[in-house]
């Protein structure tokens, strides 16, 4: 499955950092906000479709919250997103940046019972001279959230500090989800598409879905089972140095601002294999 033709760029890092709250509400997921973060044990659609009155007061205010938020800074939602060919000898994943005929990095992952049964699976193995895309991303609400949810705790504001700190993961999440939209229809057209989220969320944002629209392929977070080693983030922050939109590892190799999710996109994947990851 050699990759269809790019454009010069489209391996080059990607910055994206001109989210509206129109631009993430859609990629919330609602199961993990409310059922979650919110401790609603109902499920979203029966909650909604009974029209329950603590319900739909919860959904006003928290996106009331992110919105003031987004507006204010305390949430600066941003995303690094990078492009590379990928092969794979065995179960280590190789990835090559654009002109370059030795691996960049190379991640050696498990192999497990289920389907993919390893990630290298994923990419065509170096024997068979073809290449498949593969991309990093690393997304985050910010670094001013922690500061003002503890200045609103500090002030008694105790609801609109548990929120906020709501908003901001939810708002990585939601980040991550759109990241592979972009990555999926920018593998298809071969530039590197922020039209693909902007198409998805030309609407109003006035409610949040059960579950946010299917992203193409498959999206893995360090740390699950398929890629259980969280050293690997080590590897991925080489790659892509979020250090500009204020990410960095801790000795743990967490990541700090915690409101943050990276990870691994193959836009090509099949469905099946799909894994949603979480911050």
């Amino acid at each position: 499955m050699t990759t269809a033709p790019r454009t010069s760029d489209f391996y080059d890092r990607s910055l994206i950092t001109a989210y509206l709250p129109a631009n993430i509400v859609p990629f919330i997921n609602g199961r993990m906000l409310f059922n979650k973060h919110l401790g609603f044990a109902e499920p979203v659609s029966r909650l909604r479709a009974g029209a329950d009155a603590k319900f739909l007061k919860t959904e006003q205010r928290f996106l009331r919250a992110l919105s003031q938020a987004l507006g204010s800074g305390a949430l600066r939602p941003q995303c690094a997103l990078q492009f590379f060919r990928a092969d794979s000898e065995g179960d280590t994943l190789n990835l090559y940046s654009a002109g370059n005929a030795n691996p960049a990095a190379s991640f050696a992952f498990p192999r497990i019972t289920g389907s993919p049964a390893c990630l290298a699976d994923l990419a065509p193995q170096k024997s068979s001279g073809e290449t498949a895309d593969a991309a990093l991303f690393v997304a985050t609400a910010g670094t001013g959230y922690a500061a003002e949810a503890a200045r609103l705790a500090g002030a008694g504001e105790y609801v609109a500090s548990h929120l906020l700190n709501i908003a901001a993961i939810t708002c990585a999440e939601a980040l991550a989800e759109a990241a592979q939209q972009i990555a999926g229809s920018s593998a298809k057209s071969g530039f590197f598409d922020f039209g693909a989220v902007m198409a998805i969320t030309a609407g109003p944002a006035e409610t949040v879905g059960e579950l946010p629209p299917p992203g193409p392929g498959a999206r893995y977070s360090f740390g699950y089972p398929l890629c259980p080693d969280l050293s690997c983030q080590r590897t991925l922050f080489a790659l892509l140095n979020p250090r500009d939109i204020g990410v960095t590892l801790t000795e743990s190799f967490m990541m700090e601002p915690e409101a943050s999710v990276s990870g691994l996109i193959f836009p090509a994947a099949s469905p099946r294999g799909r894994k949603r990851s979480n911050a």
